[in-house]
């Protein structure tokens, strides 16, 4: 059973972590792209738990030495853009 408040419930789905690494507060989202939605509900996560905690995004990339995650800061102010579907994926 998760635990919530109603104020954080409608927008905990686009929010994967929340982690405090030293002094870093972060909101942690693990996709390879962000769609407007998740743009807004991160937006409104950082409103509710205040400017400290920092929206970032974390996805695998192939590398040298095999797979490695890198982190990717999350601008809200901006739309993200368009998604872009293969032919024949639903």
């Amino acid at each position: 059973m998760k635990k919530t408040t109603p104020a954080v419930a409608p927008y905990v789905g686009s929010l994967d972590f929340i982690i405090l690494r030293g002094d870093e507060k972060l909101l942690v989202t693990v996709r390879p792209r962000l769609q407007t939605k998740h743009l807004k509900a991160i937006a409104e996560l950082q409103k509710l738990f205040g400017p400290e905690y920092k929206p970032l995004r974390i996805w695998p990339a192939d590398g040298p030495d095999g797979l490695t995650w890198q982190e990717h800061s999350v601008d809200t102010s901006q739309k993200a853009p368009p998604s872009r579907r293969r032919k024949g994926v639903v």
